[in-house]
């Protein structure tokens, strides 16, 4: 866990908690037993920067293009092919790219093997006068 700058900003609660809940899931279930999962909050001047990283199987390029689309899974690391079946919809991060882009913010996966996988979110802070959380909280 590395934190650092002002982290404050105006956001639907409820969603972001699903958000890092679901990335932070996703790091566990598709990274390497006995790896740790990565979690760096920075506070810029014009945003907050999120990400969640782990080391395990690598996304393949292809796979980068579609992963935050419903209904996309990826296969699991686990010896146990009928686990992800059970336990996934393929919603999870199509979910996360919603929520994030309802929050006028951006998300991006990178997964190289001196990286491992890395998924990043930035949202902007709002500029004087303007409440994300407003508009992010409508249907």
């Amino acid at each position: 866990q590395d934190v650092s700058g002002e982290l404050h900003v105006n956001v639907d609660a409820v969603r972001m908690r699903q958000v890092l809940s679901n990335l932070l899931d996703n790091a566990v279930q598709h990274g390497s037993p006995g790896t740790e999962v990565s979690l760096t909050a920075r506070g810029e001047e014009s945003a907050i920067v999120v990400s969640v990283g782990n080391f395990g199987s690598l996304i393949p390029v292809d796979a980068l293009r579609v992963i935050f689309d419903p209904l996309v899974q990826m296969p699991m690391t686990t010896s146990d092919p009928d686990r992800r079946r059970l336990t996934s919809l393929g919603l999870g991060l199509f979910i996360v790219r919603e929520i994030v882009l309802g929050h006028e913010g951006t998300i991006e996966v990178q997964s190289s093997a001196d990286t491992g996988t890395v998924f990043t979110i930035r949202l902007p802070r709002p500029k004087p006068g303007e409440d994300h959380c407003e508009s992010a909280a409508r249907p």
